[in-house]
C-alpha cells in the first residue's frame, strides 16, 4: 500500500505545512485537513505524525494552543513569512 496520505500537490497543504513548521506544531483539526478522505487507520495517521515529527512538528490537541502553553518558536517576534 503505497497511496499517498497527504496530497502534497494541493498548495493549501503547503501552507498548512509550513506554518507549523514554523510554529513547532499542528493541532489534530489541522492535521484532519490534511489527510486525504478515507484515511481512517491508526497506523497510516500513526505513519504521519511520525514523518511530521522528523521536521519538527509535533501534533497537540487545540485546547493546548488557547492559553498559548506552547512554547513560541526561536522568531516568535518576527511576522509569519508571507509565503506561508
Amino acid at each position: 500500500m503505497n497511496e499517498p496520505l497527504i496530497d502534497l500537490g494541493n498548495s493549501s497543504v503547503w501552507r498548512l505545512i509550513r506554518r507549523a513548521r514554523w510554529r513547532g506544531y499542528i493541532t489534530y483539526d489541522e492535521l484532519d485537513r490534511l489527510l486525504l478522505p478515507g484515511i481512517v487507520s491508526p497506523e497510516q495517521v500513526e505513519d504521519v505524525l511520525e514523518q511530521l515529527s522528523e521536521i519538527g512538528i509535533r501534533a497537540v490537541d487545540a485546547a493546548e494552543v488557547v492559553g498559548s502553553a506552547l512554547p513560541q518558536p526561536a522568531n516568535a517576534n518576527e511576522p509569519l513569512p508571507e509565503t506561508c
